[in-house]
């Protein structure tokens, strides 16, 4: 997956990757676009949260707009908040 600069005209800093299809026979470019979105600013020296929140084929759409992405984000926040995303079962790496 190779990402598309990031949209910054929406207050949420978004990006788009391109996905092939071996099904489909379709390069990357033309088979399904995911958008990953930061809910956080970038600051020097700390990791950030890439949230996948949409998918959607290239075929059927050709591009995101930003109030579809405040839309996804608005249910996404909503569900970190209610504690309706599943517990990630992510090993720490310190604790080897």
């Amino acid at each position: 997956m190779l990402p598309a600069p990031p949209k910054r005209k929406n207050p949420i800093e978004y990006w788009k990757y391109d996905v092939g299809s071996t099904d489909l026979r379709r390069s990357p470019r033309n088979s399904f676009r995911v958008v990953g979105v930061f809910l956080e600013a970038e600051q020097e020296g700390k990791e950030r949260t890439l949230f996948l929140t949409m998918i959607y084929f290239k075929g059927d759409k050709s591009d995101v707009t930003d109030e579809e992405v405040s839309d996804a984000v608005a249910v996404l926040r909503e569900a970190i908040t209610q504690g309706d995303l599943p517990d990630a079962n992510v090993p720490d790496p310190d604790s080897n």
